[in-house]
């Protein structure tokens, strides 16, 4: 059933998204040299993005999507290895 497996993928996008804020806010006091090096990754990601396509986007933005990136990779990982 399409709209059940759409649904399901669209709730685990916005929480991973969720997640990844609150992990690199989680970060920030606790482990300063992992949130810098998010920070650091938001940052070149960022320029990149804006340098292709002429636009002004937050490095912020872009912390938190590559965090929910990762996430989202672990899980598709994890979830093939359960699935074996």
């Amino acid at each position: 059933m399409p709209h059940k497996s759409g649904f399901s993928h669209g709730f685990a996008a916005f929480l991973s998204v969720i997640a990844a804020a609150l992990i690199v806010d989680f970060f920030r006091p606790i482990f300063p040299f992992i949130h810098r090096a998010l920070i650091n990754i938001g940052i070149s990601l960022a320029y990149l993005v804006n340098h292709i396509f002429r636009a002004n986007l937050d490095p912020g933005l872009f912390t938190v999507a590559f965090v929910a990136f990762f996430l989202a990779f672990v899980w598709g990982v994890l979830y093939h290895f359960a699935r074996r």
